[in-house]
């Protein structure tokens, strides 16, 4: 099975965030905060089927959610980040490289 590893990145300011996997959380926490050493804010990795993947991210106390759906093959990495914009993410291949 592949894995689907989410990186929390840029943006977050001490909020709480919940990420779901195909309607299961898989990483809740209270009070997330972006590192200004990393840009990291926190990771989570989860085994999926091969296939489409549906993924969730909540920001409650900002009002903001972003659903996305993934078509994994192999190893994936998701990062996602907060702007001005909203909920912002990439998708790669390859792990991110944090300091």
């Amino acid at each position: 099975m592949p894995t689907l590893k989410i990186d929390l990145q840029d943006g977050f300011e001490r909020e709480p965030v919940t990420v779901r996997v195909n309607g299961k959380p898989v990483l809740t926490r209270p009070d997330v905060r972006t590192s200004p050493l990393t840009g990291l804010a926190g990771s989570v990795t989860v085994e999926v089927a091969a296939g489409p993947v549906d993924i969730e991210v909540e920001l409650p106390k900002r009002g903001l959610e972003r659903k996305l759906n993934l078509q994994v093959k192999a190893d994936t990495y998701l990062g996602i980040s907060r702007s001005e914009k909203g909920i912002d993410h990439i998708v790669r291949m390859e792990p991110f490289g944090y300091a």
